[in-house]
């Protein structure tokens, strides 16, 4: 039998009628091709198996690198895991530190007492605390997160709330936006509530500006006080007569008046606060205006700042032009020294005239030939002359302790020396102060040796000047017990005059005889002179 592949194909016959009249059968061998087409089959099958086993090796060879890698990534990722929790719980316990320190420093901003705000890099309000929206003129209807600080700018200054800006609003904005765009100094600003506010403003690195305002009004009025003080204190210090300086604790000058530069006027152009007092020593006695330094400049320098630095008490000194003055220096609690500097040249030289005229006095007031006597305005025996002692032995002892003439009088009344007051000696002292008191006329006294006397009381003299030591039987009180009014004293005393002249008619009226001699030659037979009007005219003079 035939072992073949054959193909069977049947066609069809059609008659006319359209049926099947026939069939032709075709047998096509494909032996071969069934053949190759099974060897073909075996060798794709054998390729597909070597392919998928190659696959699979593959595969398998992949997988096996992907699970070596998958664990060491799970190794790295449990590694990483535990990092990233470690990072994660100190991330947590920063962000908690930092959420107690923003709330600390919240609370702190808060209860600043100045106001505080922050603006953002876009120039608009992010934050502000409780002060500022109290202090801020707009208070909480415009201060609020968001808003932008040329806003609040325009808003203030038209309401009026900046004083500065009336009538230059548009300028007074743009001077006051750009200081915000770069901020120097601190802004002093005086708002139309009468309150006054500095300002400090500074950039942060990421382009935002902080900004704290002050109300410094109780500080600006208490500056304008001090301010003031000083005014007052300068126009006091200027309208001293006397010179007058402070030097601080570093021997500097800081303060003096006009007449402290009058004084040093040889040194007027270097005058000047900051200079030393040493500095000041130096130049005068390089320009030859203190004579007591010529030819010892260098101790009467260290004499002088060793006074200046320890002072003890007052200086005199005497200038090249002639110009004397006094130097007090005292220590100030806080180290410095205080000056003044009285200019003593005229009364110098009026104590120079004050002591001739005192001795021409003295000769004049010995040279009268009547008894003579001054007291002060309180009475007090002031001045005797020899005559005068001579009528009343208690004048010179009540001169020197100091007394009055009630009390001279006493002792003459004790002394039974006044022969009209024996018997009757309180009424006499009494009559006689009354008469003393208020002179009216002249007195005629009958002493107990039979003397008689003709007093007469001058009062109301404006003597002016002091009187000196005794000297050549005229006596007067010593200058320690004297009265005195700043350079020259003011006595509105009595002038008494006692004369030996005899005033016949009322000498014999009182006793009926001759009137005795006037005594040891000294007294006159001429009518008494009043030699007060003659004094006031010769010190003047003097």
């Amino acid at each position: 039998m035939f072992n073949r592949d054959v193909v069977e194909t049947y066609l069809p016959v059609y008659g006319p009628s359209g049926a099947i009249e026939g069939v032709f059968e075709l047998y096509t061998d494909v032996s071969r091709t069934i053949g190759a087409v099974h060897t073909m089959v075996r060798e794709i099958v054998l390729s597909m198996v070597a392919a998928f086993g190659l696959l699979y090796l593959l595969l398998y060879l992949i997988v096996r690198r992907a699970d070596r890698i998958l664990h060491e990534q799970s190794l790295d990722i449990g590694f990483k895991s535990a990092a990233i929790a470690a990072k994660n719980a100190d991330l947590e316990r920063e962000i908690g530190e930092r959420k107690q320190i923003e709330g600390r420093l919240e609370g702190a901003v808060q209860s600043l007492q100045e106001a505080f705000v922050f603006f953002d890099a876009d120039d608009r309000l992010a934050y502000c605390n409780v002060e500022y929206r109290r202090m801020h003129p707009l208070g909480q209807e415009m201060v609020k997160p968001g808003v932008k600080f040329e806003d609040l700018i325009r808003a203030n200054v038209e309401r009026g709330n900046v004083a500065d800006a009336i009538g230059r609003e548009e300028e007074y904005i743009r001077e006051r936006m750009a200081r915000h765009r770069n901020p120097r100094n601190p802004i002093v600003r005086q708002l139309t509530d009468g309150r006054s506010v500095i300002i400090y403003e500074t950039r942060t690195p990421d382009g935002g500006t902080c900004q704290t305002m002050t109300d410094v009004t109780a500080i600006r009025r208490a500056a304008e006080a001090v301010r003031l003080s000083e005014d007052r204190l300068r126009g006091a210090v200027a309208a001293i007569q006397e010179g007058f300086a402070y030097y601080d604790a570093d021997d500097r000058l800081v303060l003096f008046n006009d007449e402290y530069r009058h004084l040093h006027r040889a040194l007027a152009d270097i005058l000047k606060p900051g200079m030393r007092f040493e500095e000041l020593m130096r130049t005068a006695i390089e320009r030859g205006t203190i004579p007591d330094a010529v030819g010892r400049e260098e101790d009467y320098i260290r004499e002088r700042m060793d006074r200046h630095r320890d002072p003890k008490g007052p200086i005199l000194r005497t200038l090249a032009d002639g110009t004397r003055y006094v130097i007090n220096e005292s220590r100030t609690p806080d180290g410095g020294i205080v000056v003044t500097e009285i200019d003593v040249t005229e009364r110098h030289r009026a104590e120079q005239a004050l002591t001739l005229s005192e001795s021409r006095l003295r000769g004049a007031i010995e040279s009268l030939q009547e008894g003579f006597a001054l007291c002060d305005a309180e009475d007090r025996v002031v001045a005797v002359n020899a005559v005068y002692q001579s009528w009343n032995p208690f004048a010179w002892q009540t001169l020197e302790k100091g007394g009055t003439f009630e009390d001279m009088l006493r002792a003459n009344v004790a002394s039974g020396a006044i022969a009209d007051a024996i018997g009757r000696e309180e009424d006499f002292i009494r009559e006689r102060m009354q008469q003393h008191r208020n002179p009216k006329g002249p007195i005629v006294r009958r002493f107990s040796d039979g003397r008689w006397c003709l007093v007469r009381e001058t009062g109301g003299r404006r003597l002016r000047g002091e009187w000196s030591s005794s000297r050549s039987g005229c006596r007067t009180r010593p200058r320690s017990s004297r009265p005195s009014c700043g350079r020259r004293a003011l006595t509105r005393g009595r002038a008494l005059a006692c004369s030996s002249s005899t005033v016949r008619r009322e000498a014999r009226t009182r006793s009926g005889s001759k009137t005795p001699e006037p005594p040891s030659g000294r007294g006159s037979t001429s009518d008494w002179r009043v030699p007060a009007p003659r004094l006031a005219r010769f010190r003047s003079s003097g």
